[in-house]
């Protein structure tokens, strides 16, 4: 919804398409969980929403622009293929490994659009993509440890998968730094 909600405002066809083409993607990745969950009869866990407005407008608050928006919407995507593949760790259901890695194949295509974006911004000289990463990285990596307590709370399948998690997580970190030095030459 909150890239519905950007490309009513962006006048280019192109950044107009995309944001609609990741809005419908992201409608399918929800729907595509909870088609395993209703055929399952599996329990649908509520997690309580943060109180400064709830998921994604928590997060989505902290934004100012578009380069702002889509630079946070790129850090929650460079960390979706590492969540299911934790997923995938804590299981041995195979439907749940076959919609993992479903789901870890459909992240490339949500990371370049708005890699290239980004890129072609810095390539024109917007310094705007370079601040964002720094600011957002730390608006990201607290948001994560807030959903990782959450989880945590939920029994012993979130402790499980928790353990799995951050047993990863500096692998991930680390991938991550290197990921935004190389990419977007952001020096943390």
């Amino acid at each position: 919804i909150t890239f519905i909600n950007f490309a009513k405002y962006v006048f280019d066809p192109y950044l107009k398409t995309k944001l609609v083409w990741h809005s419908l993607e992201e409608m399918r990745h929800a729907f595509i969980l909870y088609d395993f969950l209703k055929k399952t009869n599996s329990e649908f866990i509520r997690l309580p929403l943060p109180e400064k407005g709830g998921f994604p407008s928590f997060y989505m608050s902290y934004t100012e622009d578009l380069i702002d928006f889509l630079v946070m919407i790129h850090l929650f995507e460079l960390r979706a293929p590492f969540s299911y593949k934790w997923l995938i760790l804590c299981t041995k259901n195979p439907e749940i490994i076959r919609i993992s890695n479903q789901l870890i194949k459909d992240e490339e295509p949500h990371l370049s659009w708005i890699r290239e974006f980004l890129q072609d911004q810095q390539k024109k000289g917007n310094k705007l993509v370079e601040e964002a990463f720094r600011k957002y990285i730390e608006v990201e990596r607290k948001g994560y440890e807030e959903d990782i307590k959450t989880i945590g709370s939920l029994g012993e399948e979130g402790i499980k998968f928790i353990a799995i998690v951050m047993a990863d997580l500096k692998n991930y970190e680390e991938y991550k730094i290197k990921y935004l030095k190389k990419t977007f030459n952001v020096n943390l």
